[in-house]
């Protein structure tokens, strides 16, 4: 019976990616029939090849893939959402339960990692760029064709809130809290960032979203709440939206040093003032 029982945590853990990507599927019906009723109202004399030209634009438009994108995390945060605080944490936004999860040190010690986190993700991305450019080419053409160079505030809101709690829910909320009751911590958050990783479709980028999931399930973990994930998710993401130009500023043989031994230091300070701000207020209760 136990055997069973742990069989189908284990199952209930790797549901949500799937489950992310069907309901992504499901969007995409209503969206599609949206989009052909559009274009039948607005331009009835379109037919064969130009409507078909017409519909590729729209589908391959950075502002209709971001409003997609965006549809989909609102409704994968109200559904995996609602799973994740029923079964595991009570959704509470009482002052007084979130300055037991967010102490002084926490948030120091989730802003000290998100910035060491720029520069480790820097190198991981480095070091994988030389080992097989053609990763690089197509995450570099991912990023032009999502418009990442050029943010909108949709793109904004999604990268920065939408984006993050949506990812958070999926794998640090409902894959990681089910794997953990089936197996070791250690194995269940190695898991969980492996399904961050293929959710990002892209072998860079799902490279280093690994190592992220990896620092982001462990401070689920010291934490005991899926909150001080999301606030790190959230500022890693705004740190590499708008402050790329200050923190890789230079090129120089020393700044490059620099920024190597601030990409090990700053993630193991980061987690150390979280450690401390989590066990001073364990005291203190």
């Amino acid at each position: 019976m136990r055997f069973w029982k742990k069989l189908g945590h284990a199952l209930l853990g790797l549901a949500p990616l799937p489950l992310s990507i069907l309901i992504q599927f499901l969007l995409m019906i209503p969206v599609c029939g949206i989009l052909f009723a559009y274009c039948f109202m607005f331009h009835p004399n379109l037919y064969g090849t130009e409507l078909y030209d017409m519909l590729y634009e729209l589908f391959e438009s950075t502002a209709f893939n971001t409003a997609f994108l965006s549809i989909c995390a609102a409704f994968i945060i109200l559904y995996f959402g609602c799973w994740y605080f029923n079964a595991f944490e009570g959704f509470s936004l009482k002052p007084v339960r979130l300055k037991k999860i967010f102490s002084p040190l926490m948030i120091l010690g989730i802003f000290v990692l998100a910035l060491g986190l720029q520069y480790t993700v820097s190198y991981i991305v480095s070091f994988t760029a030389a080992i097989n450019p053609d990763w690089l080419i197509a995450f570099e053409e991912l990023e032009d064709s999502a418009g990442i160079n050029d943010m909108t505030p949709l793109l904004v809101l999604y990268s920065v809130i939408l984006g993050p709690i949506n990812e958070e829910l999926l794998f640090r909320g409902v894959s990681l809290s089910y794997l953990h009751k089936a197996m070791p911590f250690w194995l269940a958050n190695i898991i969980q960032a492996a399904l961050f990783g293929i959710f990002h479709m892209n072998m860079l980028q799902g490279i280093y979203a690994f190592v992220l999931g990896l620092f982001l399930g462990y401070l689920c973990k010291i934490s005991n709440s899926i909150f001080p994930s999301m606030l790190l998710h959230i500022i890693y993401n705004f740190l590499a939206c708008f402050s790329t130009d200050i923190l890789f500023y230079g090129d120089n043989i020393i700044l490059v040093c620099f920024r190597l031994i601030l990409a090990v230091l700053l993630p193991i300070a980061g987690i150390y003032l979280c450690l401390s701000g989590e066990k001073k207020d364990l005291s203190a209760a």
